[in-house]
């Protein structure tokens, strides 16, 4: 779990950070991807976001700890941001941003989703 977390959390910095938002000029990217994230531009900052959220409030989720997730994960998306004001031909989007707290919010509801189905299924 903790390789896939550190895989997810460095593809949003990687492709947050590549000098062009296309991913045209990714090669090893399957060309029906590159056209659906180019369609979907700012969507498309949700997709990691998911099982970045999924995962991190499998692993660490708790009354105590859920509002220190949700600004681990929602500061991740503002550097992520924040970066791009010092890469040419990038800009610091607040919708970014919101895309990337909407893919926080899915993948936590997701996860009590699956939790509330177990437990009717298996209760303690």
């Amino acid at each position: 779990m903790y390789f896939i977390l550190t895989i997810l959390v460095l593809s949003v910095l990687y492709f947050s950070w590549l000098p062009e938002p296309s991913f045209r000029y990714l090669s090893f990217m399957p060309t029906w991807l590159i056209k659906w994230t180019d369609r979907y531009g700012r969507m498309r900052t949700a997709v990691p976001f998911i099982p970045l959220s999924f995962i991190t409030y499998t692993i660490w989720g708790n009354k105590k700890n859920n509002k220190i997730i949700f600004l681990i994960l929602f500061t991740l998306a503002f550097l992520a941001e924040f970066v791009q004001l010092f890469i040419p031909h990038r800009f610091f989007d607040l919708v970014d941003i919101f895309w990337a707290v909407m893919g926080i919010i899915i993948g936590r509801t997701f996860l009590l989703f699956i939790k509330s189905v177990i437990k009717f299924f298996h209760p303690v």
